[in-house]
Order: C-alpha cells, then structure tokens, then sequence
C-alpha cells in the first residue's frame, strides 16, 4: 500500500494540476502547496459541507467558507442538468451516454480538488445539450 493519499488518488492529485482527460487548465492554487490531510478528515469516512467549508475558513476567512457553499451549490446544479441530459441521451445514443458517463464521473472528481477545472468541465459538458 502506498504510503501518501496521492499514492492512491493519482487521478485526483492530476486533477489538481489542472489535467483533466480532454480539459487542461492552469493547476489549482492549493496544488503543491496544500496537503490532503489539511483539507479531508481521515478518520471520517464522509465530511459534512460545513466542516470543509470551517477548514477554508481557518486557513483564509469566513467569505471562504461562504464561497465553498456557493460552488457547492452551483456544482450541485450542473450535476442535476448533466445528470437529466444523460438520462435523456440513454434513450437515444448510448455510447455518446457512455462518454458523458465518465465526463460527469471526472468532474464530480476534480470538484474543490481545481475549481476552475471543475467549472469548465461541467461547462463541455453541458454544453453537449446544444
């Protein structure tokens, strides 16, 4: 067993860089510089919103943690319409379904990992409705 969290979730540790399967941008502030321990409770197998929004906070200010529950909510509704447009696109073209499958999976991924990474990603996606 690897001895780091990047050991396991090299995925996640590319995303931070800002590499996505077909999306590069510039690589999260906190990529490099912030370890996942000081973001991500290992002793908890799940994290409430608000505890990580307090770990945003005790690093930089209480309109951090109001930012964290704003991306949360804007990423939780481009999940709900990617999610919707992938049900439809089941009924009519599955394998392009399959795509957008592993599309909206990569993006719930990168989530706070690279916000800007995140925000174009369910951007391509959305953008398939078109």
């Amino acid at each position: 067993m690897p001895k780091t969290c990047e050991g396991c979730y090299k995925e996640i540790e590319g995303l931070s860089r800002g590499k996505a399967r077909f999306v590069i941008v510039k690589p999260d502030p906190h990529a490099g510089r912030v370890s996942c321990v000081q973001c991500h409770q290992t002793d908890k197998q799940k994290q409430k919103p608000s505890e990580y929004a307090d770990k945003c906070k005790s690093c930089h200010n209480d309109d951090y943690g109001r930012l964290y529950h704003n991306w949360s909510k804007a990423f939780d509704v481009s999940k709900s319409q990617a999610d919707e447009l992938l049900s439809k696109l089941r009924k009519t073209d599955p394998v392009k379904a399959e795509q957008m499958a592993e599309q909206i999976t990569e993006a719930e991924h990168a989530n706070f990992h690279n916000i800007q990474l995140t925000r174009q990603l369910w951007r391509s996606i959305l953008s398939q409705e078109r």
